[in-house]
């Protein structure tokens, strides 16, 4: 149906007028496209960001995103690479460039939701990464707001979905933490260390 449907559709014009931002990432980090949407959202030319590392576009920079907003993004983009499964981040405070009235190149606050997706071979192998990502900065300040309606606001979350989705996040950064602690401990300790895994014990580390 899919091959049907690549000879009907042109599926790279789809994927251009599609009104969510996209882009795509090859396995070092470098754009291998986006479509106008991301192009609109981040006031950026497909030929300045095209064969570009992502974080030396988009990494922490002075009154824009942070030294820790840029790397749980990195850390995202390499978890896809090493799990070779999506991955997602459910909020980050990531500001970013855009225009004032006069003109003028400024930082905007903004927050998002994004999920990078694995691309694969016929071997499934992580070929690139595809981001979505969604503006949710309305909606944090609503709920974080007290003039917002208690009703519309849990209407807007979802019934607690997007509070839970957070909690998650949340142990996942708590876990991801505590396993490379674990891995500096392992990695200096003064003996020899294997960790096995399973009955056939392969060796995890």
């Amino acid at each position: 149906m899919l091959k049907t449907l690549a000879k009907t559709i042109d599926l790279v014009a789809a994927f251009d007028a599609s009104p969510n931002p996209y882009m795509l990432l090859d396995r070092d980090l470098r754009f291998a496209g986006m479509n106008q949407a991301y192009l609109d959202v981040t006031l950026r030319r497909r030929e300045e960001l095209i064969g570009v590392h992502v974080m030396d576009v988009f990494g922490a920079a002075p009154q824009g995103p942070s030294h820790d907003a840029s790397q749980r993004l990195e850390t995202s983009f390499k978890k896809v690479l090493e799990t070779g499964e999506a991955d997602h981040l459910t909020l980050l405070h990531y500001p970013i460039r855009t225009r004032s009235p006069h003109g003028e190149a400024v930082f905007d606050d903004r927050y998002w939701s994004c999920t990078h997706t694995p691309i694969k071979n016929d071997h499934d192998e992580v070929t690139h990464i595809l981001q979505h990502t969604s503006d949710v900065t309305e909606l944090v300040k609503a709920r974080t707001s007290d003039e917002a309606p208690r009703d519309a606001l849990e209407q807007m979350l979802g019934g607690g979905v997007f509070r839970r989705a957070m909690e998650v996040e949340a142990d996942n950064q708590r876990l991801e933490a505590e396993r490379r602690q674990l891995s500096d401990v392992l990695l200096n300790a003064p003996g020899f260390v294997a960790v096995l895994n399973g009955p056939d014990h392969v060796i995890q580390f």
